[in-house]
């Protein structure tokens, strides 16, 4: 799940590369071929992330009858919130994107849009992420035993199969 994070943060920043870089403008090779990589990773990898935590993590969390897991259930809710705002963010940044790559170009609105909604979102994720990373995800492997860490790995490793990824990518190609 943290190799995951620093996978949003890095297409997130090249995401952000190229609305500074273009502009909105016409797009050169590197431009598209990042823009196009980015939208593609997001579109498909973070639903699945999103699943990892609420269908495989989460739940097993609930069911903790440990004092130190009351604590998680409020985080819990927040970073539930938290996915609800980003996939809304990446649903309007997918329409632009994609209509960018189509078009060549972004009117200035749609480009201070784009802008505006990617740096939002980096902000949300930082604060999502630094959340997991430190305190949900810690206290998930003190409080989690063996065979429910392999559970959540199985179930994990089971929809990159159900649902490989973009063809010629890592997770295509397992």
């Amino acid at each position: 799940l943290m190799a995951f994070h620093r996978r949003i943060e890095k297409f997130l920043g090249v995401l952000l590369e190229v609305v500074e870089s273009a502009s909105g403008g016409p797009l050169d090779a590197a431009h598209r071929e990042a823009l196009d990589t980015a939208l593609h990773y997001f579109r498909q990898a973070a639903p699945r992330h999103t699943e990892d935590e609420e269908k495989s993590l989460f739940p097993r969390l609930r069911d903790l009858h440990d004092a130190r897991a009351t604590e998680v259930f409020t985080h819990i809710q927040c970073l539930e919130a938290e996915h609800r705002l980003a996939e809304t963010a990446h649903a309007r940044i997918d329409t632009l994107g994609f209509q960018w790559l189509a078009d060549d170009a972004l009117s200035p609105s749609d480009t201070r849009e784009l802008r505006t909604l990617l740096t939002r979102l980096g902000d949300t994720y930082t604060h999502h992420i630094r959340r997991e990373d430190t305190q949900l995800l810690p206290l998930a492997g003190q409080l989690l035993d063996s065979p429910q860490l392999q559970a959540v790995g199985r179930e994990m490793q089971q929809r990159r199969v159900v649902d490989p990824g973009r063809p010629g990518s890592r997770c295509a190609a397992r």
